[in-house]
């Protein structure tokens, strides 16, 4: 679990498993209440972790990326691990290079563009083509950790983090099998959901009710 901002110590140790960790913020106007605390994710890619994860949303604060490392040709091991992408931005997201800026804009030369991977799943087994019973070793990033806090608990938010945990264990049966209902709830809605709710409840409907006593006035 990985904060954007601070350093954790394990980047070297993270690209010997395939796995580069960006020194940036992920934003996503698209996909965010706040305009840049938070990152709303409601598509994942294919993996066991994320198979019984449709239409149900997760939300990360603050997240960094975290991409497959791209090997120079030549230099790709025999034992590569296996990277796949759990979640990303969308396409309209980018890593914002400049942590301090408040109001943060897309740079082309120096912000990385969207989409943006934010969790990754690695599986490292035996060399192909050596016939030995050893168990693959796993491992799985999240450029977040607040997603996780009390303050992040929220259905989706626990079920991919408890879907992650089996995976790593093996305990594969339990991947999917809903955690227990939290006693609160939260509506998640983004920006331009937020902006169509307020137009109809303080324009629209007022505007409606103000014509219609218009009309009958005239009439």
């Amino acid at each position: 679990l990985l904060d954007a901002g601070k350093d954790s110590g394990l980047d070297l140790l993270l690209e010997a498993w395939g796995v580069e960790v960006g020194n940036n913020l992920v934003v996503d106007p698209s996909r965010t209440l706040t305009g840049r605390g938070d990152l709303f994710v409601t598509s994942y890619l294919n993996h066991p972790i994320t198979r019984n994860m449709e239409d149900i949303t997760s939300v990360f604060y603050l997240p960094r990326s975290i991409r497959p490392l791209a090997y120079e040709n030549g230099a790709d091991p025999a034992d590569r691990p296996h990277v796949s992408v759990l979640a990303a931005s969308s396409a309209n997201g980018w890593g914002e290079t400049n942590l301090e800026d408040p109001h943060a804009r897309f740079d082309v030369e120096e912000d990385m563009a969207g989409p943006i991977p934010i969790a990754l799943a690695v599986e490292r087994g035996p060399v192909p083509g050596i016939d030995v019973k050893i168990k693959p070793t796993r491992l799985v990033v999240f450029g977040d950790s607040d997603f996780v806090a009390n303050k992040g608990v929220i259905r989706g938010n626990i079920q991919l983090f408890m879907n992650a945990l089996n995976w790593l264990i093996e305990r594969d049966q339990q991947i999917g099998i809903a955690p227990k209902p939290v006693l609160h709830s939260k509506l998640l809605i983004t920006q331009t959901q937020k902006r169509a709710i307020f137009w109809v409840t303080a324009a629209a409907m007022p505007g409606a009710a103000a014509l219609l006593g218009l009309l009958v006035w005239f009439r």
